[in-house]
């Protein structure tokens, strides 16, 4: 059993202000961890905004709005308009986690993930700015180096069930764990296969035919 710590920046994607700037400076920064239960494993994955470049492109693409205002304009205003990521001036960012009132914990995460991946390498922002590319921080704790493998599978499972005992807002939604929903996700995608949107399946019809690969999986 294995606990995993990933985060990575990359210095050519300038998309997420610095708390009380209004340009550009950070890439989202994503960073994730995860720990085994006996049940299934928990899989936390998130970043130092609140939504990310791929998905103002997608919005932007569909002409839709944001249902609430996650992006910055050119002069540091919150707005829904994931369009303002797309201009090629007087560009806008991304919005810190943590929102307009309280950025600097999502300023703060984006650091964190700055000094794992460019500080520890040495090499980032200050020499390659626009150069395309991602510096990445990864470890692997044992259990056995501590405590043991037993006893953190204990206290993670213990961690687990007061999650899930703890009285919901909503009864139809009780307390959900990261990872769980996506454990399920994967065990009926395993039985029934992955759906896949029709725009997508065009796509890849038509570079299956372009480059001559068989597309019998899309069917």
């Amino acid at each position: 059993m294995t606990h995993l710590i990933w985060s990575t920046s990359g210095a050519h994607t300038k998309a997420v202000a610095p708390f009380g700037g209004k340009q550009g400076l950070f890439s989202p920064n994503p960073f994730a961890f995860a720990f085994p239960t006996t049940q299934f494993p928990v899989l936390v994955d998130t970043c130092a905004s609140i939504t990310t470049v791929s998905m103002t492109r997608q919005k932007t693409a569909a002409g839709e709005l944001f249902d609430h205002p996650w992006l910055l304009d050119a002069d540091g205003r919150p707005t829904r308009d994931p369009s303002v990521m797309e201009r090629p001036t007087e560009r806008g960012s991304l919005m810190l986690l943590g929102g307009a009132e309280s950025g600097h914990k999502g300023f703060g995460l984006a650091l964190m993930v700055e000094a794992l991946t460019q500080g520890l390498s040495g090499f980032g922002r200050r020499d390659a700015p626009t150069r395309w590319g991602a510096n990445v921080y990864l470890q692997l704790i044992d259990p056995d180096a501590f405590a043991g493998r037993a006893a953190a599978l204990e206290q993670m499972d213990f961690l687990a069930e007061q999650c899930h005992a703890n009285e919901p807002i909503d009864p139809s939604n009780p307390v959900r764990l990261p990872g769980e929903q996506a454990s399920r996700n994967i065990e009926r995608h395993r039985r029934d296969g992955v759906p896949v949107s029709a725009s997508t399946v065009a796509t890849l019809r038509h570079w299956a035919e372009k480059l001559g690969v068989s597309d019998s999986l899309l069917s």
